[in-house]
């Protein structure tokens, strides 16, 4: 659980960055042909400077640039044209916690569940699909999926430690995250919080009569060829909506050209194409944020996935470009890294 790992991770930094014991030679990027599913091809294939690329990957391997690093792979016109792990060369096929991307995957599965019918709009209240979790708070009973999707449904949340407590407590997490009081304008102002997902992992169990991850393995894994995974529950359990997702950096970048390609894979739309235009667009009023995906002012139409340690997944529709960018969580912002001039860089790279 997230309440494991950043302890462990603060003593394990502490005696381990200085001396860059946590980090590989440069190893280059050449990626690897491997059954499942990704094709590659050399950067000079798919109008990609190597020159300029392997600057990037500089800065991905160096211990004082990105301390956290792990896996970091860049795609081009839908194929993998450069692929690196900075910790261990097996983390190619490892599955790690993928942190608030987690929050993106639980976003497109709501649009999976409207496609399907199983939720009505975004407009319902979460009431109509899980009441037996609410109170008599008349204003609760108003927030709605898009709230969620938003993060704009006003709930108090005091970070981490309630996102462990939420984890832990013995009853409902529903129930516990709906006795939290309003403290901002429903609808109207944007709050970063781990409960929004969560409730929404609550709609989706209730409409599909499955865990979030048998829904997910059904609708987007097994058809991307995601064979290997882990989604860790609260004691109810139900999926955390909002992380602890494991995924290795090759499954975030099939969710990323997932993406790029208008919820199509293979020719088989997997998440509908509306619905992807809804995500990757600002839907919050006061801030850079869709449903689930943080949106970027600096360049048209791209949008992204964030975790904690700094990963991300980076979608480009203009240049074509996904990027996928793994790391070691950490709640220290100062050890993530500028993942902007990583990005810049890539992006850079491609003409």
């Amino acid at each position: 659980m997230r309440r494991l790992i950043l302890p462990l991770l603060v003593i394990l930094f502490s005696g381990c960055l200085k001396d860059g014991a946590l980090k590989i030679s440069n190893q280059g990027y050449e990626p690897k042909l491997l059954n499942d599913g990704l094709q590659t091809s050399s950067p000079e294939l798919q109008s990609v400077d190597p020159t300029l690329l392997k600057k990037a990957y500089d800065q991905f391997y160096s211990i004082s640039k990105f301390p956290l690093s792990k896996g970091l792979i860049v795609m081009r016109n839908g194929i993998m044209v450069s692929e690196a792990y900075a910790q261990n060369l097996n983390d190619i096929t490892t599955i790690d916690n993928v942190q608030s991307c987690t929050k993106s995957v639980t976003a497109l599965l709501i649009g999976t569940a409207i496609k399907d019918g199983l939720i009505n709009s975004v407009q319902d209240p979460l009431y109509k699909y899980i009441p037996e979790a609410f109170g008599s708070d008349a204003n609760k009973k108003k927030i709605s999926i898009r709230n969620c999707l938003t993060l704009q449904m006003g709930l108090a949340y005091s970070g981490l430690s309630d996102s462990e407590k939420m984890s832990n407590y013995d009853g409902s997490s529903l129930q516990f995250i709906l006795n939290k009081p309003i403290v901002a304008d429903t609808g109207s102002t944007f709050l970063y919080t781990d409960f929004a997902p969560q409730l929404l992992s609550g709609v989706l169990h209730k409409v599909t009569a499955k865990t979030e991850e048998s829904y997910a393995t059904e609708k987007l894994f097994q058809p991307l060829g995601i064979n290997t995974h882990r989604w860790e529950t609260t004691k109810d359990g139900l999926n955390i909506g909002a992380f602890s997702l494991y995924l290795t950096t090759r499954d975030l970048a099939k969710l990323g050209q997932l993406c790029i390609q208008n919820g199509k894979w293979k020719n088989v739309s997997l998440v509908d194409s509306t619905w992807i235009k809804s995500v990757s667009v600002k839907q919050a009023r006061s801030t850079g944020y869709g449903y689930g995906f943080y949106i970027d002012a600096a360049n048209k139409d791209a949008y992204f996935m964030r975790g904690n340690g700094g990963q991300f997944v980076y979608i480009y529709p203009a240049k074509n470009l996904v990027i996928a960018y793994t790391a070691s969580p950490n709640t220290e912002a100062e050890l993530w890294g500028n993942s902007t001039a990583l990005i810049t860089q890539i992006i850079a790279a491609c003409n």
